[in-house]
């Protein structure tokens, strides 16, 4: 879409976005903390060649041989006033 088409406030809220989007992309790009996590992610991903069925497979052994029950499978009731399960088939909670 041209900017020529669109509304003089609709190009105001087309320009403020892409601001705000330069903006927070450069907050990301430049914080210390992610890059020391995406520095820590790829070692971990180098560590089991790049393979990451390989890393799945073994993070769920090594749970698996913890004995620490990790999933809870008992029902549970919904806290009051809690927003609807999106996610659920029609008619479950």
């Amino acid at each position: 879409m041209k900017l020529t088409t669109l509304l003089p406030n609709q190009v105001i809220s087309c320009l403020l976005f892409a601001l705000l989007m330069n903006f927070l992309e450069e907050k990301i790009m430049n914080d210390p903390i992610v890059a020391e996590i995406r520095e820590h992610r790829m070692n971990i991903l180098e560590s089991y060649d790049w393979d990451f069925r390989k890393m799945s497979r073994d993070v769920m052994k090594r749970q698996f041989e913890s004995g620490h029950k990790v999933v809870r499978f008992e029902k549970r009731t919904p806290q009051q006033g809690a927003a609807p399960n999106a996610y659920a088939r029609s008619g479950h909670s």
